[in-house]
């Protein structure tokens, strides 16, 4: 029964703060429900109109309707106690202190007896004028400008101070990480500028040794060239003394021809001129000459001439082969 009691009752909170009852009268639930229970109620209620307030401090709803809604909220919470209390002044404040007695802190508990102090004040010691005429909304509205308010400035005071403490922080993160960025940044841009600069190192390496490559590769055939050129001035002068030789050679060949021939003709003038001569003595022999002794002469002269030609052939061909073995040298 309690527990169905107490849900009941904070299920009516969300009503009371929008200013609207429950068909049910909350002045049977009060009478049924330990102080305890409505103590709660009481300050779940309390903190809903503060946060109203604050929000009107903060300029995020309007200040009228915030009000009005409070009012119409705080007369339906303190009808109910006056009506549980039969509009017994002494009931409700002997309630009442049992109510703000169970509260969970010092400052639920002082709130709770400003509360229920202010519902006592606007009572009167007619019960039935309690619980039919009673107005309590001038009492609403000074309790709303009054402890609701107080309650509300430290709050948002509080709020305000938390939330210019979370920008700061904020603002010291967002700088941090922006230092942070800039140091990555930095780090990055001089790790790229070490990679540039190792990278033209290694390209300027890499040109040098491509270059002193070619240079190797040019004065390699320049080399070959020289050499080529001086194998073909060797070859040359080669092929040049070749020819000369060859041309001393036909030189020598053709006076070695020319001697031979020279020899020849001297061979071949001498025999005529032995010829010559046997022809010359014929007509002074007399004829008385047996033609024995003509014979022999003739022999003779003939075996001179043979010997005088074979002579002469011998000569030219040992000049000719003198002449011919030079060439070969």
């Amino acid at each position: 029964m309690m527990r169905f009691a107490l849900l009941t009752l904070l299920g009516s909170a969300n009503g009371l703060l929008r200013g609207t009852g429950q068909s049910k009268d909350l002045s049977l639930l009060l009478n049924d429900m330990h102080p305890a229970a409505v103590s709660k109620l009481l300050h779940q209620v309390q903190l809903r109109w503060e946060e109203s307030r604050s929000l009107v401090l903060e300029n995020k709803t309007d200040e009228n309707e915030a009000q009005n809604a409070m009012v119409q909220s705080c007369q339906k919470v303190a009808s109910a106690i006056i009506r549980g209390s039969e509009g017994d002044k002494d009931k409700v404040v002997e309630y009442m202190q049992d109510v703000c007695t169970v509260g969970v802190d010092e400052e639920e508990k002082k709130k709770c007896v400003e509360f229920s102090s202010g519902v006592e004040s606007q009572m009167s010691d007619d019960p039935r004028y309690n619980r039919e005429e009673l107005d309590l909304s001038k009492f609403c509205k000074t309790y709303w400008a009054g402890p609701v308010n107080a309650v509300a400035e430290v709050r948002t005071k509080q709020l305000a101070e938390e939330n210019a403490e979370k920008a700061e922080e904020e603002a010291e993160r967002e700088k941090e990480e922006a230092q942070k960025a800039q140091e990555e940044a930095a780090a990055d841009a001089k790790a790229q500028e070490a990679f540039q600069l190792q990278d033209a190192i290694n390209k300027s390496a890499a040109a040098a040794e491509h270059v002193a490559q070619v240079e190797q590769e040019v004065k390699g055939l320049e080399d070959a060239m020289s050499a080529d050129d001086a194998n073909a001035t060797k070859l040359l002068d080669q092929a040049r003394k070749e020819e000369q030789v060859a041309s001393e050679k036909e030189v020598k060949a053709a006076e070695a021809e020319a001697q031979k021939n020279a020899v020849a003709e001297a061979a071949d003038a001498k025999s005529e001129k032995v010829e010559e001569n046997a022809d010359s003595q014929a007509p002074a022999v007399q004829e008385t000459n047996s033609t024995a002794v003509a014979h022999e002469n003739a022999t003779a002269a003939d075996n001179d001439d043979s010997k005088a030609i074979a002579a002469g052939d011998a000569l030219a061909d040992k000049i000719a082969n003198k002449a011919i073995e030079k060439t070969k040298q």
